[in-house]
């Protein structure tokens, strides 16, 4: 996954279908401060253990991931 930290005032990103396969490539995510909505969806990282607990840890202002509200 390319480095998308410089996206610091990003709201959505759409990831979908994009073989993102490592809970490690997640960690980019945490320099978009202002992430909102994150579609993952069609990537094998969605079905690794601790994916959703990673996802949180990364991004504290997501509201929505893959197409859900989170809780």
């Amino acid at each position: 996954m390319f480095d998308v930290g410089f996206c610091e005032y990003l709201l959505i990103l759409d990831l979908e279908g994009n073989e993102v396969a490592e809970l490690e490539h997640l960690g980019y995510l945490r320099r978009c401060e202002n992430l909102e909505d994150l579609s993952l969806r069609s990537n094998p990282v969605t079905k690794k253990p601790g994916y959703l607990k990673a996802i949180r840890d990364a991004c504290s202002n997501l509201t929505d991931l893959d197409e859900q509200p989170l809780d």
